[in-house]
């Protein structure tokens, strides 16, 4: 974990549209970011690493998918998730 790190809304929306995909639900997901679909497609809205961290703990946990990254980047278009520009940014 890096202090100081933030994440893309968007992209953090693909990884929750991606675990509603695997059959969890997604409000919970978006209710422990405190944001909205329509916050998280926002062009300025990021989303901090401890926040990012607990919803990804929490996916993990609820689905006992403990490959969900790996999964999730085997069906993920990485550019439609805003990764490269947010490599790039970083």
């Amino acid at each position: 974990m890096f202090d100081g790190m933030s994440f893309n809304g968007r992209f953090v929306l693909s990884v929750i549209q991606f675990a509603e995909m695997q059959g969890l639900e997604k409000a919970p997901l978006l209710s422990m970011l405190s944001q909205t679909e329509e916050s998280l497609c926002e062009e300025t809205c990021r989303i901090d690493n401890e926040a990012y961290d607990a919803c990804m703990k929490a996916i993990i946990d609820t689905s006992d998918d403990h490959h969900f990254g790996l999964h999730m980047g085997q069906h993920m278009s990485l550019s439609a998730a805003g990764l490269i520009f947010q490599i790039v940014q970083s």
